[in-house]
């Protein structure tokens, strides 16, 4: 199990990469990356809750091993159609929102998989191990996307992320996981509707839940759209957006014990409205921050060609 989903997690870091300069290299036009990340954004958002129904309904490991191929299928399309020069926005953008979709099934399902395999007393050691190995894996992945993009193309990049997908879901098949000791899960029709009103009474969830979404739409957004084609004009290309990527992700794993920190002693006396809002204030001047890069100054709408 802890081979396939570190090597899911590595996939996943491969994709943003390896998808931003294929869009980029077909359509030379930063609007059409935004589209495309956009769609496979929005269909994994749309369907994790879906994701996390289906995973108190069926067997969470069957989800798993089905998200894994449809994710598989999109990227071996891909590549091949890439390699092959055949590729166009059109099918890019049906392969983004394709591995969306699986991916909105994945999270929910590995997150409540771990519990059912492993006993309450060894469940910390368990999760301490997998966000280690993860981490190091969400840390890595994006260099080496940039280096494999850089030298073979992107259609090299997304054969990559189809071996890494089609491994997991071969680590997990042959872990026979299927029978898995899933408690089971009383079928009501108001499930949606009783979480919906769990999240809504949690004040401190949905502002966090808030936070995120602004943070996501005026910061991360726009690095994430107009980072590859900034990288490509002005720094070399993909092996310097991977190692971009590499940093950010190092950033955030890096941040989580000061998140674990807030729950201890720390928090109690500093407290935890302070971390939070020193942590909105830092998002928010580093997006300000774009602001002063020259090469922001150029036309957002043109490629890395000057293609809109």
């Amino acid at each position: 199990m802890l081979g396939g989903l570190v090597a899911s997690g590595a996939a996943d870091g491969f994709g943003p990469v390896t998808l931003s300069f294929a869009v980029l290299r077909v359509t030379g036009s930063v609007s059409r990356l935004g589209l495309v990340l956009a769609a496979q954004a929005t269909a994994a958002l749309a369907l994790t809750l879906a994701g996390g129904l289906a995973a108190d309904r069926f067997p969470r490991a069957r989800i798993l091993i089905c998200s894994l191929a449809g994710r598989t299928a999109a990227a071996a399309l891909l590549a091949v159609t890439l390699l092959t020069g055949t590729a166009s926005f059109p099918l890019l953008l049906a392969a983004a929102a394709d591995y969306g979709c699986a991916d909105g099934f994945f999270g929910p399902a590995s997150t409540a998989l771990v519990p059912d395999l492993v006993p309450r007393e060894r469940l910390a050691p368990a999760n301490a191990l997998l966000g280690g190995t993860s981490s190091t894996a969400a840390i890595a992945a994006p260099a080496l996307a940039g280096l494999v993009v850089a030298t073979l193309g992107p259609g090299a990049g997304f054969a990559v992320q189809a071996a890494l997908l089609a491994a997991a879901a071969g680590s997990l098949t042959a872990g026979r996981l299927c029978g898995d000791r899933r408690a089971a899960v009383a079928r009501r029709r108001g499930a949606l509707r009783a979480g919906w009103a769990e999240f809504v009474r949690i004040r401190w969830l949905w502002l966090l839940t808030g936070q995120w979404l602004v943070f996501s739409m005026l910061t991360l957004a726009p690095v994430t759209v107009l980072g590859p084609a900034l990288a490509q004009r002005y720094l070399g290309g993909a092996a310097a957006w991977g190692v971009i990527s590499a940093s950010l992700a190092l950033g955030a794993v890096g941040g989580q014990p000061v998140g674990y920190a807030l729950a201890g002693p720390l928090g109690a006396a500093v407290g935890a409205h302070a971390f939070l809002t020193a942590s909105a204030v830092t998002m928010a001047a580093a997006g300000a921050a774009f602001t002063f890069v020259p090469a922001l100054r150029a036309d957002a709408s043109a490629g890395p060609q000057g293609a809109a």
